[in-house]
């Protein structure tokens, strides 16, 4: 998904000579270089990359309240800057309302007559999952509990 367009994001943003968004653009070509090349395998796809793009935005935002606690509020804000170009890349979580739809086509899947179970929990959650990468798995599996 991203690591597609990352090079040309990278010469677009090096061209309008605009620093903070090409940062952030090395900084992801930089993380997903480092993580096909940590373990023979590792296959970038969808998933990984949210899940690497989720953990440089929570990196941003500790470290911009970290400088904000320090008094390094130029630093900071760099920081918020960086998180706020990440953000706009990752997917907004689902509402509950999503997620109990999405529950219910799960569901929905079962033959008819079946009783679910929270032995169905993995399913569940692993077809809410590939429908909305983002969800929070405590909120499914909290939603989930109500249709048994």
């Amino acid at each position: 998904m991203y690591s597609e367009v990352v090079d040309h994001n990278i010469a677009k943003f090096l061209k309008g000579n605009d620093a903070v968004n090409l940062a952030v653009w090395r900084s992801i070509k930089a993380e997903f270089l480092n993580y096909k090349t940590a373990k023979a395998g590792n296959v970038l796809n969808d998933a990984v990359e949210l899940n690497i793009l989720g953990k440089m935005l929570a990196q941003r935002k500790d470290s911009a309240s970290q400088f904000r606690e320090g008094g390094r509020v130029d630093l900071a804000e760099k920081e918020e800057k960086e998180a706020e170009v990440l953000s706009a890349l990752i997917p907004k979580e689902p509402t509950e309302d999503e997620l109990e739809a999405a529950i219910k086509e799960a569901i929905a899947t079962f033959p008819e007559g079946y009783a679910v179970s929270m032995r169905d929990m993995k399913t569940i959650q692993g077809a809410v999952k590939e429908k909305y990468p983002t969800a929070n798995g405590g909120v499914v599996a909290n939603i989930f509990r109500k249709f048994i």
